[in-house]
């Protein structure tokens, strides 16, 4: 049986602490970011529409870059693939909405998301799966969200005519509902105790 000493185990913990601390705080600043922009695209919508493609481009490279970070800052055995893979296609696909003409990406913009919020959904039921495979309270949350977030994804590629003409008010939409969730979910963290 082995037997670890309790100051490393206490500085594991410290330290997972800190960094979850970290990590609500920065959430919290998304979440809000997040309904800001949600809210400016239901108030604007036909100057939305252009807006869209850069917003959208921004977003998905602060939370490419953030999703790098993350994984990488996170101990090995904490790690998983799902979110560092999220991290690189949302920020090479922010870069090339960046660099794209706008006429052309308004409609591919629909497929993008689509394929985006369902990589996204899945990616978050996994984690939700593990924090309930860890026994951990309060990840029904990230499970109904997910599920919301794969039905939205298979309306954008199922109907991409229907969604580029109601697309703002679905990023609207989207954005204010995930932010919201999010925020939810940050505030719910508790310290870590291992």
């Amino acid at each position: 049986m082995l037997h670890y000493n309790d100051g490393i185990i206490d500085e594991i913990n410290n330290r997972l602490n800190k960094r979850l601390h970290t990590m609500k705080i920065v959430g919290i600043i998304i979440s809000i970011i997040m309904i800001i922009c949600g809210i400016l695209c239901l108030i604007f919508p036909t100057k939305t529409l252009s807006a869209i493609v850069i917003i959208g481009a921004i977003m998905l490279i602060v939370s490419g870059i953030y999703q790098i970070i993350d994984y990488v800052s996170l101990p090995s055995m904490l790690r998983w693939a799902g979110n560092m893979s999220c991290g690189i296609i949302n920020v090479i696909i922010g870069l090339i909405l960046l660099i794209s003409p706008k006429q052309l990406t308004i409609h591919v913009l629909v497929y993008i998301f689509g394929f985006i919020l369902l990589f996204y959904g899945i990616n978050k039921l996994t984690f939700a799966h593990q924090l309930s495979y860890f026994n951990m309270s309060g990840y029904s949350w990230p499970v109904i969200t997910s599920v919301i977030t794969i039905v939205v994804a298979i309306i954008f590629l199922i109907s991409p005519m229907f969604v580029s003409v109601i697309l703002s008010y679905m990023l609207a939409i989207y954005l204010i509902v995930e932010g919201i969730t999010q925020l939810v979910e940050v505030i719910k963290m508790h310290d870590l105790i291992l």
